[in-house]
């Protein structure tokens, strides 16, 4: 059995991790002419990775998951 308190809380841990990636593509493509498609969806995928590792890896505070998540995109 999984430790999940519950579904919605699980739904929203999953929602969370598409937004971050969104916002360090929007950044990336605003100050970036360079960019190709190819490149913004690995930083976006390697973003939701990056995060989900995090979450159950360290006790880093919820404030600091945007930050990291947009960073590892950009």
């Amino acid at each position: 059995m999984t430790p999940i308190e519950s579904v919605f809380v699980f739904f929203q841990r999953l929602l969370g991790l598409t937004p971050r990636g969104l916002a360090g593509l929007f950044i990336l493509g605003t100050f970036s002419r360079r960019t190709r498609t190819g490149s913004a969806l690995t930083g976006a995928v390697t973003s939701a990775l990056v995060l989900c590792l995090a979450e159950t890896q360290t006790n880093l505070h919820g404030y600091l998951y945007s930050l990291a998540g947009t960073a590892v995109c950009v």
